[in-house]
Order: C-alpha cells, then sequence, then structure tokens
C-alpha cells in the first residue's frame, strides 16, 4: 500500500492520531483532521500551533503517561482534556515510541473521545445509587461472581473476596427461599429474564429481603455465558406490604364483624345514573352474588325499600351542597327479608369543583335498631301490663295542655284505681293481682278511641287521657269502663267475688295546671271509694 493511501485513511480516521517529540520541548509533528475535532482547534494546521502539554487539566497526568511509555514503551491511561473551546472531555490515551528517518524517536499514538459513555455510566452509576441498586454479574461455567461496592453493602460486606462467587452469595440465602430462587433464574421467562424475592441472613445476623431483577445470555447453542442482575434491598418496603396486607385483613375481619362495607360512586349530572363500586360486605348486606350482580346507582335504588327511596335520593341528592350525607333506610334482599341499613358519605370533587366521585360506607343496623326500637320501648311503657309509663303519659298531657292553650282543644283525665287491691294480693297472690292488672289494661283499652291515651299511673292506679272531651263525655267514657269490669274481671278459680274499680273523672279548665287537673281526678276517685266503690265521681268544686 503507498504512502497516499495510508495518508487518505489516517486523515479519515474517526479516532484522533497524532505524532509528538518527546519532553521536554514537547509539540506536535503531525495530527489527523479527528484530532483536531476532539481537541476543539478549527483545522490540524491550527491544532499544530499549540503545545500538547496545554490540553491536560492536571500536570500529573501528563507525567506519569510520560513515566508509563517510559518504562514500558507504551502507555494507555483514560483522563480528562480541556479543549480549546474550553470543553472538558474524557479521553483514552494511547502511545508509543516511534523512530522516524531525520527526526529520530518521537511519540506516536491515538486519542479517543469517550465523553458520551462516561456520561452515560455516570448516569447509571447515579441512578443506582439513588435506587439502591447493586450490580450482580455471575459467570454459569466457572461460579465466579463479580458486585460492585453498592452490592456489598446490601449483603453487609467490605470486602469483594467476600461475594466472589456462586457458592458465597448461595450461602447467604436462607434455606427455604434457595429452590424457589435457584428455579427462577434457571427458568427464566422467553427471553432468560427473571424477577424474584429472596431472604438473606448477613454475617451479624440481621436478615434482609433483596429483589433480584435479571437476565440470563445465552449463545447460539442455548449455553448460558452471562447472568447480570441488579439486587435491591426491599426488606422496609416488603414490611411496609406485609403490614399493609395485614390491616387490610383486620380491616376486612373488623368490617365482617360490624357487618360495615364500602362504596365508591361515580355519578352523573342527575346522581341517578353512573358507575358503583361495592366491597364484598356490601353484597352480604344486600344478599346480592358478586358473579351475578353488577352494582349501579340504578340497581341500588331498586333495592331500597319502596317507602324509603324518596328519602335516600333527596339526600344523595343534597350530598354536593353539603358535602356529604348520613341516613338510614330499609332494603329489600331477594328472599324478601326486610332489613335496615345505615348510609354515611363523603363528596370528592374535582378541581374545576363538579363531584368527582362520593365515597361510603353502609352498616346493617336491623339489630341495633330492633333493640333500640326495644329499650325505647320499654323506655316509655309498663313492663308488665305494656301500657304507657307515668313518664311517657306526662308527655301526652303536656302536649295536650299546649293544644288545649293554642287552641282550645278541650281534654279530661280519668283516674281507675281497682277496689280492694291489696286484700287480691293478700288472698290470691301477687301473681294473680299482676293478671288483674292486665285483664284491666286490656279491657279498658279495648273501649278507647283513637285520641284516647292509657297508662299505668302507678301501683293500682291506671290513667286515662280523654282527647277532645268534655267533662259529659269523659263521664260516660268512664261508666262504660266500670261496667265493663265489673262484668268481665272475676276472682280466682271460679270464685264469684268480682273485680271493681273506682273512677274520679275532670274536666280541663282555663288556666288550670296539669298537676291540679290530676290532684281533682285524683280527689274525685277517692270521692268514690267513700261513697262505696264501684263508682264514677266527678270532681266538683266542693271536692276542693
Amino acid at each position: 500500500m503507498d504512502k497516499d493511501s495510508l495518508r487518505i485513511r489516517f486523515d479519515h480516521l474517526p479516532i484522533g492520531m497524532y505524532q509528538t517529540t518527546l519532553a521536554p520541548d514537547e509539540r506536535f509533528i503531525d495530527a489527523n483532521p479527528a484530532l483536531a475535532r476532539i481537541l476543539g482547534a478549527s483545522s490540524v494546521d491550527e491544532l499544530l500551533t499549540y503545545s500538547p502539554s496545554s490540553f491536560y487539566l492536571q500536570p500529573s497526568h501528563r507525567e506519569n503517561f510520560h513515566n508509563c511509555i517510559q518504562e514500558h514503551g507504551y502507555g494507555r491511561q483514560e483522563f480528562r482534556l480541556l479543549t480549546l473551546d474550553e470543553r472538558i472531555i474524557w479521553v483514552v490515551k494511547y502511545a508509543q515510541y516511534r523512530v522516524l528517518p531525520d527526526i529520530g524517536t518521537v511519540i506516536e499514538g491515538t486519542l479517543e473521545d469517550v465523553t458520551e459513555t462516561r456520561i452515560v455510566e455516570q448516569r447509571l452509576n447515579l441512578a443506582l445509587e439513588a435506587g439502591g441498586l447493586g450490580i450482580f454479574d455471575l459467570d454459569p461455567q466457572s461460579g465466579m461472581l463479580q458486585v460492585d461496592k453498592r452490592l456489598l453493602e446490601l449483603y453487609g460486606l467490605n470486602m469483594p473476596e467476600q461475594l466472589a462467587s456462586y457458592e458465597q452469595w448461595r450461602a447467604m440465602l436462607v434455606a427455604d427461599d434457595l429452590t424457589k430462587v435457584e428455579d427462577a433464574i434457571q427458568k427464566g421467562g422467553p427471553d432468560g429474564r427473571w424477577d424474584v424475592t429472596f431472604h438473606i441472613e448477613r454475617l451479624d445476623g440481621d436478615q434482609r429481603v433483596i429483589r433480584s431483577v435479571g437476565r440470563q445470555l445465552s449463545d447460539s447453542e442455548g449455553r448460558a455465558f452471562r447472568q447480570v442482575a441488579v439486587h435491591e434491598d426491599v426488606t422496609e418496603r416488603h414490611s411496609a406490604e406485609y403490614r399493609l396486607h395485614a390491616q387490610k385483613q383486620w380491616l376486612e375481619e373488623a368490617q365482617q364483624i360490624a357487618q360495615l362495607g364500602y362504596w365508591i360512586s361515580y355519578p352523573q349530572e342527575d346522581h341517578a345514573h353512573g358507575a358503583l363500586w361495592w366491597s364484598e360486605i356490601v353484597y352480604e348486606i344486600f344478599g346480592r352474588d358478586p358473579e351475578h350482580f353488577t352494582p349501579s346507582i340504578e340497581g341500588f335504588f331498586a333495592l331500597v325499600h319502596p317507602d324509603d327511596r324518596d328519602h335516600v335520593d333527596a339526600a344523595i341528592q343534597q350530598a354536593d351542597r353539603h358535602g356529604g350525607f348520613s341516613f338510614e333506610h330499609r332494603i329489600i334482599r331477594p328472599d324478601g327479608n326486610v332489613r335496615w341499613v345505615s348510609e354515611h358519605g363523603r363528596v370528592v370533587y374535582k378541581s374545576c369543583g363538579r363531584v368527582d366521585r362520593i365515597i361510603g360506607v353502609v352498616q346493617d343496623i336491623t339489630e341495633q335498631r330492633t333493640l333500640h326500637e326495644k329499650l325505647s320501648y320499654l323506655a316509655d311503657h309498663d313492663p308488665l301490663t305494656g301500657l304507657a309509663n307515668r313518664r311517657h303519659m306526662w308527655r301526652l298531657l303536656e302536649k295536650a295542655l299546649a293544644e288545649h292553650e293554642r287552641h282550645g282543644t278541650p281534654f279530661a283525665l280519668i283516674m281507675i284505681d281497682i277496689d280492694h287491691f291489696k286484700w287480691i294480693n293478700d288472698t290470691y297472690g301477687h301473681d294473680y293481682g299482676d293478671i288483674v292488672l292486665q285483664q284491666i289494661a286490656d279491657l279498658v283499652g279495648g273501649t278507647l278511641r283513637t285520641e284516647d291515651s292509657l297508662s299505668r299511673w302507678g301501683g293500682e292506679e291506671v290513667l286515662i287521657l280523654a282527647g277532645h272531651s268534655d267533662l259529659a263525655a269523659a263521664e260516660i267514657l268512664a261508666e262504660r269502663v266500670r261496667l265493663i269490669v265489673a262484668e268481665q274481671v272475676a276472682g280466682q278459680d271460679g270464685d264469684p267475688t268480682r273485680v271493681t274499680v273506682s273512677i274520679g273523672v275532670a274536666s280541663m279548665a282555663a288556666g288550670l295546671s296539669l298537676q291540679s287537673l290530676i290532684s281533682r281526678a285524683d280527689q274525685a276517685m277517692y270521692e268514690a271509694k267513700e261513697q262505696g266503690r264501684n263508682k264514677v265521681e266527678i270532681w266538683r268544686e266542693n271536692h276542693s
């Protein structure tokens, strides 16, 4: 090959080539255009006017490089240079001695710009460092393992010799995970990749959870020649996920115990249509099978008791105005069973202020409501007779008084006392006395109108609030009660003795207090007893 051909190749190589004289008067003898471009010169002629030493960022780099050439006859190093256009670049420089005719010994070499490669490597290292990732590089044929500093730190080691082979790495795995890990690596995916999590035990006894994501490289015959992976310490994440999973289980158990489910709806403009999602407990509450029932807002309304739909719809319609809702309603299950549920919801808004979704909870409160109704009933009723108790009757009296004062609505009181009740208890026993009270309660209750109210006032006393009644009407009602008791309540075991009652009647008058009205009825009742019992007496002025 002639000299001109060599020169053409020299000029067109992408790698910089040069010849310089020896130190200390080092200068360029020749260079190719690639070197001029790398060092920021506009041409080879411009480059030749500069000393090679002017490009070194640190004089020690130049000195070390030339010492290497003097010692071995050649040198190869990587360092940074400062270009003429003030760029800092990474280069790989190779040089050796050569003897030229008429010139003598020169330094001849190449210079390659590896800046982009180093930037990529730096970015990769930063990413690995930021992610806490370590590099695992195994030769499966020899079992030799190469790791970086970060992976050593993950494994609690400080020297590469401590993790230089597959067997050393394998010995750090917790025994229960060995089969899982080796199967994942050996089988891999369709492209030889794996993603497996396992436990290791450090030298200090601390157990850590490691995630390995890697790939097995194979030759054309399918033989593995390299296994490369990144390892990540996911102990904290694994613990957090475990705690989250445990909390989720606890939450589900608590929801199951409390029969409390949650739901999310994505309503449309009219709130009556849109998507709806139910948790598992909601399906149970509504008695629906998640495999055969798809929840929707329309479907939900179909499950609400017909008498409660307007109430539920109104509450949901107003939810975006109030930011949420809280109400109770009935549902009808597929088997026809009616249940009470409690609903609580909160509206989540979009940045534009429109409704995005509604998040809510629903709880089956049938048993609680039944118990509440029972307790409320017991709080207002006498447990023996089932009549309103004194507390409940007093509220009814206050209501009647308010209507009387506001509208002039008349009402009267009928005080009933069982004659010789102590003798009945002493003669026949208290159990029979209770039966007598129950019989009278049932008989008297059957004689009343809807506007009348009946209560056990205390002991053997029964009080009737005769609504919308004047004194004459109340007297007629009292007489009817007296006769019914005298005719239908008999003694025990065929005893011909009849149970009778004494009754006092008083009507409301302007300016009269409830306590005074009750006192009047009570006085009239005692007057009936003094007149021989089994009588009805009307309160008159001479009773005072």
